[in-house]
């Protein structure tokens, strides 16, 4: 027996006859007539009695119907859900987050998520601001350091985000890398610049490495990453970004310096099918790694998420 049976008798019972059930399922007549009698062999009791005039159901064809048409509307409800949903899957979705996150791991994951999602285009507003998502600026927040405590946003914590010192491959080519603090003497260093504002692992840097050695202090994460990849120093960065952007660690300061990563969005906008996709996505895209590149260098698989 198969699905198709159920709807194929409903449609000999309403119409009366093969030929005219066939013409409205836009099947054959003689596959009607099979699956009929494949149905009748299946189930052991004859549902038609077949008159020169059509098809009549009988006692147990009769008692038949009301179920089959239960089965009949239970698979169009479902059938109507699912496009429901399906339509809700569509769209676009406005997501601001870090610069740095925005270069480095985030358009791979949204390559991922759309190959998922096709029909749900994704909007980036890279910037370390934080835009306003209960005014509309954004749909989802990509955002590390605090729990948000701002009723009408929900946020859901991905991952913690440490802070290492580490530099790029072809500088630990050429140069060798730090392994222990006092060994950031013989190196060129790149850190922040006062402007950023207060970091610890900047201030930590400024206090053991001598003035000349710091060659370079970038405004923002994203242009001390930079600096990083290009190889003109060494320098601590996060650990999610470092891993993302292919950098090598180096080794841990003492100065610990973590902050957990959340996916905010607003409540009115956390049950949209094309949130609630985005969102989902991400926070396992984050929470599985997925952001990592493949490291050659056995320390660097050395990696700690809580």
């Amino acid at each position: 027996m198969e699905n198709s049976d159920w709807h194929i008798f409903l449609g000999v019972a309403r119409h009366g006859s093969t030929l005219a059930a066939s013409r409205v399922l836009r099947v054959s007549q003689s596959t009607v007539s099979r699956r009929i009698d494949a149905l009748e062999a299946a189930l052991g009791v004859k549902l038609f009695d077949r008159r020169p005039s059509g098809y009549a159901l009988t006692f147990a064809g009769g008692q038949l119907l009301p179920r089959a048409e239960a089965i009949e509307a239970a698979v169009s409800d479902a059938l109507t859900t699912i496009r429901q949903h399906r339509r809700g899957l569509v769209g676009q979705v406005r997501v601001t987050t870090m610069g740095a996150f925005a270069q480095t791991f985030f358009y791979p994951a949204v390559r991922d998520f759309r190959t998922a999602y096709p029909d749900i285009a994704v909007e980036l507003v890279a910037t370390e601001a934080k835009l306003d998502l209960l005014a509309g600026q954004a749909d989802v927040a990509l955002r590390a350091g605090p729990a948000p405590d701002v009723p009408g946003l929900v946020a859901r914590r991905v991952l913690t985000d440490g802070w290492s010192v580490w530099c790029s491959r072809d500088y630990a080519a050429a140069r060798g890398r730090p392994e222990r603090a006092e060994d950031l003497g013989r190196h060129p260093v790149v850190t922040l610049s006062k402007d950023f504002g207060s970091a610890p692992f900047a201030e930590w840097l400024e206090g053991i490495v001598p003035e000349q050695g710091i060659v370079m202090r970038a405004h923002d994460i994203p242009g001390l990453l930079a600096g990083l990849v290009s190889g003109v120093g060494v320098g601590v960065m996060s650990n999610m970004t470092a891993e993302a952007a292919g950098l090598l660690r180096c080794f841990d300061p003492p100065v610990r310096s973590e902050a957990p990563v959340w996916l905010v969005t607003t409540e009115s906008l956390q049950k949209e099918p094309r949130v609630r996709a985005f969102v989902d996505y991400l926070a396992g895209y984050l929470a599985q790694g997925c952001y990592r590149r493949i490291a050659l260098d056995p320390d660097n698989a050395r990696r700690e998420t809580r």
